[in-house]
């Protein structure tokens, strides 16, 4: 009797452990697939295999494979238009979900980084490909489940649990990165590209600051320096302490960001601002 509870026991948790294979995510969730730019899709997953060494991600056409981390792309259906919803993991199994149009559309206003095609050497895989090797990282450390933003409209510098998570996942696909052993010359290639494009990325991020939030960036004000809501630090900021974190030649432009975002800004008194961003 013992020996067969113990196998109930040990059945159940392997069944448990299975299941979230067997979900289907697009009928779960509400998605829907996305038949655009699947060239762009199936570079990314090919070029990030390469990184990791390992056959881990695979592009989702209908069935989870046992192993490994399906890469589901979707169009926008229920999602909204936003950074959020651009990319983001599934509690119930191994999947990342890119919103195709979402991340196409994000890439517009960075000019060097071109726009997202199939084919060119600015095709966007890069940068895709920092981004899916984060969602890994959030996937690697439990950190499952899209990030809801409890209030968009306050500028803060405040430590939360899913900022926390973030930067993990941030400095994950850094380490990916920086630390490619591989003697092949090719995926030291892919790993050095993806640092120039994040390098071009920060470049850009300062230029749209300056020109479309002058004042804000011209006083060190919350506006331009500061978190927007709960859930992610200022973006400006990841891209600099990851660049940093990868080459200490750009750390100047990651400390120089850091003093501004720390100080209370050069009307700290208050008299345009108070320094909270309230």
């Amino acid at each position: 009797m013992k020996k067969f509870i113990v196998f109930l026991i040990l059945w159940t948790a392997l069944s448990a452990c299975d299941k979230p294979n067997h979900i289907n995510p697009i009928k779960q969730y509400g998605l829907e697939l996305s038949d655009k730019a699947l060239g762009v899709a199936s570079k990314s997953i090919w070029e990030v295999n390469q990184l990791l060494g390992r056959e881990e991600l695979y592009l989702y056409s209908g069935e989870l494979k046992e192993a490994g981390t399906a890469l589901v792309w979707v169009n926008q259906g229920y999602l909204s238009f936003t950074p959020t919803d651009m990319m983001f993991v599934l509690r119930e199994c191994r999947c990342i979900v890119v919103q195709a149009d979402a991340f196409s559309e994000w890439m517009k206003p960075y000019g060097l980084l071109g726009q997202l095609s199939d084919q060119g050497i600015l095709s966007g895989t890069d940068v895709l490909n920092y981004f899916v090797l984060h969602e890994l990282g959030h996937l690697t450390n439990g950190h499952e489940g899209r990030a809801i933003n409890a209030d968009s409209t306050i500028f803060n510098r405040e430590t939360t649990t899913s900022k926390l998570n973030e930067e993990a996942a941030d400095l994950f696909a850094a380490n990916i990165i920086k630390n490619i052993s591989n003697d092949d010359l090719d995926v030291k290639t892919l790993a050095s590209s993806i640092q120039l494009k994040l390098g071009m990325l920060a470049f850009d991020l300062q230029g749209a600051r300056i020109i479309n939030n002058f004042g804000c960036s011209a006083t060190n004000a919350p506006c331009a320096f500061h978190d927007t809501g709960d859930t992610h630090p200022n973006f400006e900021y990841r891209v600099l302490r990851v660049n940093c974190y990868m080459d200490e030649q750009n750390c100047e432009a990651f400390e120089d960001f850091k003093r501004r975002r720390e100080s209370n800004g050069m009307f700290g008194d208050g008299i345009l601002y108070r320094a909270d961003g309230l």
